[in-house]
Formats: C-alpha cells, sequence, structure tokens
C-alpha cells in the first residue's frame, strides 16, 4: 500500500535533543526560510499559488572563504513533479518570496518581492539534484540581483547534520520545521510557522510513496516525522 506523504528536507544538526524544548535561533531560521510560488502562463508570479517552502544555506567559495555562495534548498518534487509521479508537467519558473529589509506596514503597500527562478530550460532542469534518484532534494544557486535589499540570512553549511551526528538521532528525538501554511503565513510579510514534533521510524528500507492518495507510488529514502505538516510545508528544514 502506498504512503501519502508531506517531504520536508531533512537538516539535522547537534541542536536535535530528546530534552523538552529545542534550542534554536528561531529569527535566525525565519531569514534562512523562503516561500515559494508559481508562474502564471505569462511567466508573472501568482501570488495566489503557493507551492512550497525554501531555505538557505551559505557555503564557503573555497578560493576565498570570507565569501560565500546562497544556496536554495527546497524538496525535489516541487521542482520536478514528474519525477515524483504528480501528475503535472515540470514547472519552467517559479518564484522565491523573500521579506523586505526596509519595510513599515503603515508606509508600504507590501513588506515582500519575488526573485524569478528558472526550472527548466530547454527541456532540461537546471536545478542540482541528489546522485541517489531516491532523494527529495533539489538546489539552486540564489543571486537577486539587490540582494542587500531583503531581511535574509542562510543556515552556515557546518550546521548540517554530519554522519556521525545522524547515527546520534533515534526514535523520540524531537524536532521542529519551520515553512509556509497557505492560509496563516502572511499576505504582505512572509512568517513561517513552526511546527514541532518527534522522529517517529528511521527505516533501513525505502518507503513506497505517492503525491496523492490512490496515486502511482514510488520508493523514498526518508525517516517519518510525527507532526502536523501540511502541503505548504514541502521542503521546509527540519531541526
Amino acid at each position: 500500500m502506498g504512503r501519502s506523504m508531506i517531504f520536508a528536507w531533512l537538516l539535522l544538526a547537534s541542536l536535535v535533543t530528546a530534552q523538552a524544548r529545542i534550542n534554536i535561533n528561531t529569527d535566525a531560521v525565519k531569514k534562512a526560510v523562503v516561500f515559494l510560488y508559481a508562474a502564471k502562463e505569462s511567466g508573472e508570479v501568482d501570488p495566489d499559488k503557493p507551492v512550497g517552502t525554501g531555505f538557505l544555506v551559505e557555503v564557503p567559495l573555497q578560493s576565498s572563504p570570507l565569501r560565500a555562495y546562497k544556496l536554495l534548498v527546497t524538496a525535489r518534487h516541487i521542482v520536478e513533479p514528474q519525477w515524483a509521479l504528480c501528475q503535472a508537467p515540470n514547472p519552467r519558473l517559479i518564484y522565491a518570496r523573500l521579506n523586505k529589509k526596509d519595510y513599515s506596514p503603515t508606509k508600504d503597500a507590501e513588506g515582500v518581492g519575488y526573485v524569478q527562478l528558472t526550472v527548466t530550460q530547454d527541456g532540461r532542469s537546471l536545478w542540482v539534484v541528489h546522485d541517489d534518484p531516491q532523494v527529495d532534494v533539489a538546489v539552486t544557486l540564489l543571486v537577486p540581483q539587490n540582494f542587500e535589499a531583503y531581511d535574509l540570512s542562510a543556515v552556515p553549511v557546518s550546521l548540517l547534520a554530519t554522519s556521525a551526528e545522524l547515527h546520534g538521532i533515534t526514535e523520540g528525538d524531537l524536532v521542529v520545521s519551520a515553512g509556509l501554511i497557505p492560509s496563516a503565513s502572511g499576505k504582505h510579510r512572509n512568517y513561517p510557522i513552526f511546527k514541532f514534533g518527534y522522529i517517529s521510524s528511521i527505516p533501513d528500507e525505502s518507503i513506497d510513496t505517492a503525491c496523492a492518495l490512490g496515486g502511482p507510488t514510488q520508493p523514498r529514502k526518508l525517516w517519518l516525522v510525527a507532526a502536523n505538516l501540511v502541503p505548504g510545508n514541502s521542503g521546509s528544514p527540519v531541526f
């Protein structure tokens, strides 16, 4: 039997503990999370059609450690629904919705800006995916022309879990995700919703999953999290 699931990218480091409280810098997390929106046929953003969540990771340049790439990470099924058998074409464009740095609710009509992201070109995906075809993650370089105008931060790549840290995580450990809920994440600003849960299963084998109940299934390598997640959470970081 297939399982319909919301996929969230697991960013698990030593911050995950089995204590009653998870110690994370919520302000930094909120600045690293971005919301993703579909494009209309005209190529313009469709502000009424959110498709998921992404988050920023900072990777220092080897040639210049004081400089860094800003990478946008999300779930692969958002940018390649055909890969996930979602019965929808792969989009040509999506948009990242970012909070503006200088925003006054009394003076400014909008506190967000949209950055266009090319997904496919000439039928070829421009995003980097994992070498393992069962892993639901995709990455692209985020280079808005006026990056400094946005209130953004990025998770240092050093916070991604090491193999030793991953082996130290077990069922029952608490986790928290931060992502988009279409009806409650803000009209004029991005307000990531924090959801708390725990690791419920770490299977050694792949799990059959589907985009929707009754749809075609594919095996995925994943951990199961017990939390109240919704479709907009796809691509969220999980700490």
